[in-house]
């Protein structure tokens, strides 16, 4: 048997390093240190519950944002996906789908792209 495989790092292309470092401490919650030559941006994401964190990863500049979904899209868990998406708009991102239901069991989703150009996803149970 396989020896289950957890996610340990994810990484996201950015246009301006400086920006995704605000615009994901701000909409997000997330911490972000960019490192001392300023060539990448290290970020953890917290659990929902505030205890310790469910995820890490990197901004990675020089490389072309996901603009268009190609196969794997990145969710980020939030309380109300209206309110979330009005986040990301004042904060320089740009909604793509408003709040959708996928079903009475899934909850719903919206669409994004980040300031960089990056489609990913909102979703919440209500």
């Amino acid at each position: 048997m396989t020896k289950p495989s957890g996610i340990c790092h994810i990484e996201i292309p950015t246009t301006d390093l400086a920006r995704s470092k605000e615009f994901y401490e701000d909409v997000f919650g997330w911490t972000v240190q960019i490192v001392e030559d300023g060539a990448y941006g290290i970020f953890t994401v917290p659990k929902s519950d505030g205890e310790g964190a469910s995820a890490s990863g990197g901004f990675e500049p020089g490389h072309e944002p996901v603009r268009e979904a190609r196969g794997v899209l990145l969710y980020l868990e939030c309380e109300d996906v209206t309110a979330r998406l009005a986040k990301i708009e004042a904060a320089g991102g740009e909604t793509v789908e408003t709040k959708t239901k996928i079903s009475d069991e899934h909850g719903f989703l919206g669409h994004f792209r980040d300031p960089s150009g990056n489609l990913m996803g909102v979703w919440s149970r209500t």
